[in-house]
């Protein structure tokens, strides 16, 4: 839409159970082939290496 790269997904589960959470999570993945983070139960830390990679290339 903007011209951003999408490299990973976050899903706001604050109304989720956590099992429908991780199966929401697994699905995205699996179709749209980038991570995706559940950034109230595990954090955003998963993101870093991510971000670091795309820096990288970017100053190549």
């Amino acid at each position: 839409m903007y011209g951003a790269e999408t490299v990973a997904l976050t899903i706001n589960t604050a109304k989720m159970d956590q099992k429908d959470a991780r199966d929401y999570a697994t699905q995205y993945e699996k179709d749209l082939g980038i991570p995706c983070i559940l950034p109230l139960e595990d954090g955003v830390e998963p993101l870093i290496p991510i971000f670091k990679k795309m820096i990288e290339e970017a100053k190549k």
